[in-house]
């Protein structure tokens, strides 16, 4: 729950970052709020360079424990620019609202900055060890798939010296997803009197089964100054004695719960969720015969964009899309991921008239309020226009290749109208039976001609396919079979999602269900038996090597289904295998 408080800080945060895109001197501050005793780096930013601005002015407020500069220059388009940043170490004195003044730096000034000193929060006092690791995980309780932030921290309090590993949480039974956020942060606490260095570190944990979490914190490994402590973490490098230590937080246990009762569609648990859509041209102009672009994009706070449905929705009579690889980003900070779906659909009308393309409609789960929520992109009312009668072609990545045919075929056969035509009025003239067997054999040599090509075209489009194919697959093969071996139903899962999107190309499928109904009957009651042990809300044990071997006897049975003409170009895994379920 946001506080007023928070928010408030939240807003200055903004206020001041929107600032810094066009002030020519800046400052911000790399960690707030913070906690008493603990240190954070002041940064002012100058784009035209100048005198070091006046830090005394801190000096009320804050321990000033170090200062740093740096120049950088740049030259884009013969244009010299130069840049010049000063960088303090502070501690604040006391808790509650600091507010650092504005900087001058020659004729410019910064804006002033609004910081959050909290209070202590009772660390423990038993924590005096030299090192030590706390972790901690919010929220205390979730949702299957559901974003957790959790937090390392490792304390040191005395010089280390080189050759030392952390090692990244890890989840018992690989029951959670587990994505690193960003670079690790470092500075200094104070607890019970002792200074102390700290290096932070948050990763995004998303659960894949109900029941109860068990996150294995990080180890850290390695060497530490055992002579030359002096209270604090720097140390002489020609006069110290070395120690081994490896030291590690509790485990912590997360009650993770299943998705609520009655929900039906796509499984969205996040904190915002927002559809947005982007035309070719603004407003669209709808003309029969040519194509327009729309782009739909998917943006969840909470989510990566792998876990995110296709929001295509269904097209009205009279329209056709074809539907460009969608484009899968992620981007993340101290709050988590935040994953966007984009996707361009080519949408070519086939009829003058008027068009309502319907409302676009998902529901997903509010985490933050507990409830149901939908977010829609309303329906559009529009106006096609008859075409000029040249039909605009459609860019070649999106028309299928049975089009392509078609199109040769078509236009061998007005090629055979033209000629008819062209001779009509000789054969009035000569007599018809001369002239109708020189038509006929020129429209046989044509048909064979525009044969002959397509057949061509085919094999070669197959086997190009085919192998470009089988290049990206083949590793992915290779990771479910590790992941099997592993008896790891989760990385299997993300194996099996990366397979099926390489696989079917033009499909949308973001489900275990969705790839066991394309494939044969052995093959999906094993999918099917993955996807219920990962939901299930018991601890069941799973074995791979059924989805493994049943995955491996139909790709030995049937390769890849090459495209025939007036046939689907997305096919069922291995059809020759459908019949027998």
């Amino acid at each position: 729950m946001v506080t007023i408080k928070q928010m408030r800080y939240m807003i200055v945060a903004l206020l001041l970052f929107t600032t810094q895109g066009w002030a020519a001197v800046s400052a911000f501050v790399d960690r707030n709020p913070i906690n008493i005793n603990e240190s954070l780096t002041l940064t002012i930013e100058s784009d035209n360079g100048g005198d070091k601005p006046d830090f005394s002015v801190l000096q009320n407020e804050f321990e000033l424990m170090g200062q740093s500069s740096s120049t950088s220059l740049q030259i884009i388009n013969g244009a010299v620019s130069r840049k010049q940043q000063w960088q303090i170490r502070l501690m604040a004195k006391h808790a509650g609202e600091i507010q650092i003044p504005a900087f001058t730096v020659g004729t410019e000034q910064s804006q002033p900055l609004l910081l959050n000193v909290e209070a202590a929060d009772g660390q423990k006092a038993e924590q005096s060890s030299d090192l030590f690791i706390e972790v901690s995980a919010t929220p205390k309780k979730s949702y299957v798939q559901e974003q957790l932030i959790y937090t390392v921290k490792l304390y040191f309090g005395v010089s280390m010296a080189e050759g030392n590993t952390l090692t990244e949480p890890k989840v018992a039974g690989g029951d959670a997803i587990v994505v690193k956020l960003g670079d690790n942060r470092q500075y200094q606490t104070t607890i019970n009197g002792r200074r102390y260095g700290v290096m932070e570190q948050q990763y995004a944990l998303y659960p894949q089964k109900s029941g109860k979490l068990t996150i294995k914190p990080p180890v850290f490994d390695g060497n530490v100054v055992e002579q030359g402590r002096s209270g604090g973490i720097f140390f002489d490098p020609f006069n110290q004695t070395t120690r081994h230590v490896r030291v590690s937080a509790k485990e912590m246990k997360i009650d993770v719960q299943p998705m609520p009762a009655g929900i039906t569609s796509h499984w969205l648990p996040a904190r915002s969720v927002q559809l947005l859509e982007q035309w070719s041209e603004d407003p669209p102009n709808f003309i029969v015969g040519e194509p327009i672009t729309r782009t739909l994009a998917l943006m969840v706070d909470g989510l990566t964009a792998a876990q995110l449905p296709d929001v295509g929705g269904n097209l009205p009579a009279g329209l056709k899309s074809y539907p460009d690889q969608p484009q899968l980003t992620d981007t993340t900070d101290a709050k988590g991921v935040t994953g966007m779906r984009q996707q361009k659909i080519a949408l070519i009308p086939t009829q003058p008239g008027t068009l309502t393309l319907p409302a676009i409609e998902l529901a997903w789960w509010n985490v933050e309020k507990q409830q149901l929520e939908i977010a829609r992109l309303p329906e559009r009312t529009v106006t096609v226009a008859a075409g000029s009668g040249t039909v605009m072609p459609v860019p070649e990545k999106t028309i299928p290749q049975a089009q392509v045919v078609e199109h040769e075929e078509k236009s061998s056969t007005n090629r055979l109208m033209d000629l008819v035509s062209t001779t009509q009025g000789a054969m009035n003239q000569l007599g018809w039976w001369p002239w109708l067997s020189l038509v006929l054999g020129l429209a046989w040599l044509i048909t064979l001609i525009a044969w002959w090509r397509r057949r061509t075209v085919t094999r070669q489009v197959t086997a190009v396919e085919s192998t470009a194919g089988q290049q990206q697959l083949r590793p992915l093969e290779l990771q479910l079979k590790q992941a099997c071996q592993k008896n790891s139903a989760v990385q299997s899962k993300a194996a099996l999602l990366a397979w099926a999107k390489v696989y079917w190309p033009q499909q949308s499928v973001v489900s275990l269900p969705a790839i066991a109904k394309l494939s044969s009957t052995p093959l999906a009651d094993e999918i099917l038996s993955l996807d219920r042990v990962l939901y299930a809300e018991s601890g069941a044990e799973w074995k791979g090597s059924a989805l493994w071997q049943a995955f491996e006897k139909s790709r030995q049975k049937k390769s890849r289904p090459v495209n025939k003409h007036n046939e689907s170009l997305l096919k069922p895994l291995y059809p020759g295998e459908s019949s027998a379920g």
